[in-house]
C-alpha cells in the first residue's frame, strides 16, 4: 500500500542519513586526529626536536662504529654470552627480520592490489609500527649477535670467512634500501591513500588505478625480499667455507 511504501521510504532514508553521519563523524575524527598531531609537533621545542634528530641519526653511526670496531679490535660485547646464546640471539633475530620482511611484502602487494581504500589506509597506518617495533630491532639484533658470534668462532670479525662479509655487507646493502626507499615512501603511501579513503567514504567509489607511490612500493618491497633471500642464501649455503674452519 501507499502508507507501506511511504514507511518503508522513510526508514531508507533514516537509514542513509544515519549512515551519512557515521562518515561525517569518522572523516571529522581523523581531522581531529591530523590537528592534534600537528598541534603537538608544533608544541615541540628546538631541543627536543634536536634529540629527535640526534638520536635518529645516531642509529646507524653506532651500529657503523660498532662494525668498525669489531672488525678491526674485536668487541667486549663478544664475551657477555657463549657461543650458543650468540647463535641463538642470531638465529632468532634472524628469522624475526627476514620474515617480517617477507610477510610485509606479500601482505602489502596483497592489500594494494586487492584491498579497498579502507584497507589500504589501515595498513599504511601500522607500517611504521611494524618496522619500529619488530624489523628494526630484528636487523640489529642481527647485525649485532653475527658480529659477535664471528667473534667467538674466528677470534674476530676481521679474521671470518668471506661469506660473513659477504652476508654483512649484504645486510647494510639491505639497512641503506630500506632506510632511503622504504621509509621514503612510507608517509606519501599513506597520505595518498588517507585521500583515497576519504574519496571512498564519501562516494563509495574505489579508484580507478594505483597511485604512482603504490607501484614504486611493489619493486621496494620485492627489492627487499630479494636482499633477504640472497642473506639466506648466503648464511645457509657459505660459499667456499669448510666446517673445520671452526676449529683451527
Amino acid at each position: 500500500t501507499a502508507a507501506s511504501e511511504k514507511s518503508q521510504g522513510a526508514g531508507v532514508a533514516a537509514d542513509a542519513d544515519a549512515k551519512w553521519m557515521e562518515i561525517m563523524g569518522e572523516l571529522a575524527e581523523c581531522e581531529r586526529a591530523k590537528e592534534e598531531k600537528a598541534a603537538a609537533l608544533a608544541a615541540q621545542t628546538d631541543q627536543e626536536k634536536l634529540l629527535t634528530s640526534l638520536t635518529v641519526f645516531s642509529i646507524p653511526v653506532f651500529a657503523t662504529a660498532f662494525i668498525l670496531q669489531a672488525y678491526f679490535f674485536g668487541t667486549p660485547l663478544a664475551g657477555i654470552m657463549a657461543r650458543k646464546g650468540w647463535l641463538f640471539a642470531h638465529v632468532v633475530s634472524g628469522m624475526l627480520f627476514g620474515g617480517i620482511v617477507i610477510f610485509s611484502t606479500l601482505y602489502e602487494g596483497l592489500v594494494i592490489l586487492q584491498g579497498n581504500p579502507d584497507t589500504k589506509r589501515w595498513w599504511f597506518e601500522r607500517v611504521p609500527a611494524v618496522d619500529g617495533v619488530v624489523a628494526l630491532p630484528a636487523v640489529f639484533l642481527s647485525i649485532a649477535s653475527g658480529v659477535c658470534l664471528s667473534q667467538v668462532n674466528f677470534g674476530s670479525l676481521y679474521a671470518a670467512p668471506k661469506f660473513v662479509h659477504f652476508a654483512l655487507e649484504m645486510l647494510l646493502i639491505f639497512v641503506a634500501f630500506w632506510a632511503t626507499m622504504d621509509t621514503r615512501t612510507q608517509p606519501i603511501a599513506k597520505a595518498n591513500c588517507e585521500e583515497d579513503w576519504k574519496v571512498y567514504m564519501l562516494t563509495g567509489k574505489k579508484p580507478d588505478e594505483l597511485r604512482p607511490v603504490l607501484k614504486t612500493r611493489l619493486w621496494v618491497n620485492a627489492v627487499s625480499s630479494g636482499l633477504v633471500i640472497v642473506i639466506y642464501w648466503i648464511m645457509c649455503t657459505k660459499p667456499n667455507f669448510k666446517l673445520e674452519d671452526l676449529f683451527m
